[in-house]
């Protein structure tokens, strides 16, 4: 009896646009006291999801929320994908847990993030049933006066967000082996108004070659310290600049500084950022440069300043998905000192089970001022340890693919992993 009408109060709360009534300021509940949530699994779609999910609080911290909400997904046998939700009680709900499935077609992009968003909700009706706010739960709901102090939980953490990572790989053999080590510090803040990323990595890494007598030993660095910052002017105009200090052996720098003023358009809103953006990125970068070997153009060290213009489309439709970048630089004591880059991905649903695939791009360069003017030995040449003179690159991935057959094929069976 009691899983009867449950299962009727959670199909009537998902019939309906869940708002608390707003008869008084008693009734209307804290978002302090709103439900934490802890999305894991869900990285493409998490954006939509906070866009048109926002009577709950979203944690970073997982051992912070009420409910984690794991989200797992495997391949159907018509092509399709079936998600599978696992809401995992903690705290106060600690014990209360669901999942719920979804299969999504081949077809549709905007359908799957709407009807995953959907269940989303669903699912949470059985927690929110519980909060003392419940009685409160109508059809509209008020998200209050965003300005109020009390409006919003407090932060002590004031929406910054730090990571630490660091990574290594090592590999040999009788005549050779190798070494890499990274590491990356980040500090982030983002909210409406600013977006602000500080950044400090740095990687080494060794090889050793050992080969009938013939002995060599390879050695390339890096380090860099980028900081970016952002100002929101409207809801199409950004305005901030980014700044950095490296250094790197494979590219001659000993030390290089930039500083990089820019300003930014979106033709769409950025509010429609999570179907589709359209933006140019202008930017002016004085630099200050120090070689560890002298240039072909005899510089041991140098001040430049140059400029950049960068056209960025991403488009997420029912059809697929692409993104593209066009970006032209100069720099001002000479015009022919220029690059020109392109880079592209595509995601094509066709039509039915047929779909493309394409990644790629390439640069037409002009602009390598850095190059050391003895070159690079064969051996350097052959460990990637210098960064060799060209007037291009490009690299490209192609694939399609067709599936056919019986679209009622949702049933998932993973054994002998396949």
């Amino acid at each position: 009896m009691k899983t009867k009408v449950l299962a009727l109060t959670m199909l009537f709360f998902s019939l309906i646009k869940i708002l608390p009534a707003q008869t008084s300021d008693s009734v209307v509940a804290s978002k302090a006291n709103y439900l934490k949530i802890y999305l894991d699994g869900v990285y493409e779609y998490s954006d939509y999801i906070k866009q048109h999910v926002t009577f709950v609080n979203y944690v970073r911290d997982r051992f912070e929320a009420d409910v984690h909400l794991l989200v797992t997904s495997q391949s159907t046998g018509s092509g399709g994908t079936e998600y599978t939700l696992f809401y995992l009680g903690q705290l106060r709900f600690a014990g209360k847990n669901d999942t719920f499935k979804y299969v999504a077609n081949t077809n549709n992009t905007d359908e799957t993030r709407e009807q995953l968003t959907s269940i989303f909700k669903l699912g949470l009706m059985r927690y929110v049933a519980y909060l003392p706010e419940a009685n409160k739960i109508k059809i509209a709901f008020d998200e209050g006066d965003k300005n109020k102090a009390d409006a919003n939980p407090v932060d002590h953490w004031k929406n910054w967000v730090f990571s630490v990572s660091a990574d290594g790989f090592g590999q040999g053999e009788k005549s050779s082996n190798s070494l890499s080590v990274y590491g990356n510090l980040s500090a982030d803040k983002v909210t409406d108004e600013w977006k602000i990323n500080l950044n400090v990595s740095g990687s080494i890494h060794k090889s050793h070659y050992d080969y009938n007598s013939f002995i060599y030993d390879s050695k390339t660095d890096s380090k860099n310290i980028n900081a970016l910052i952002v100002k929101s002017i409207t809801d199409h105009w950004s305005l901030g600049g980014s700044s950095s200090i490296s250094h790197s052996t494979y590219s001659n720098y000993d030390l290089l500084a930039k500083l990089s003023p820019a300003v930014e358009y979106d033709i769409f809103p950025y509010s429609k950022s999570t179907s589709k953006t359209f933006t140019f990125l202008y930017e002016v970068t004085p630099s200050y440069q120090i070689y560890i070997d002298t240039t072909l153009y005899n510089k041991k060290e140098e001040f430049l300043v140059s400029q950049s213009l960068r056209a960025t489309l991403v488009l997420q439709q029912k059809w697929g998905s692409v993104s593209t970048s066009l970006t032209g630089s100069n720099y001002f004591h000479d015009f022919s000192k220029n690059q020109l880059s392109l880079f592209t991905r595509l995601q094509w649903r066709i039509v039915g089970g047929l779909s493309m695939n394409l990644y790629g791009g390439g640069s037409i360069i002009h602009d390598q001022l850095n190059l050391p003017g003895y070159g690079a030995t064969d051996e350097e040449v052959l460990t990637q340890q210098k960064e060799l003179s060209t007037s291009y690159n490009y690299f490209a991935s192609f694939g399609i693919s067709y599936t056919f057959g019986s679209i009622y094929n949702n049933v998932v069976n993973p054994r002998f992993g396949q």
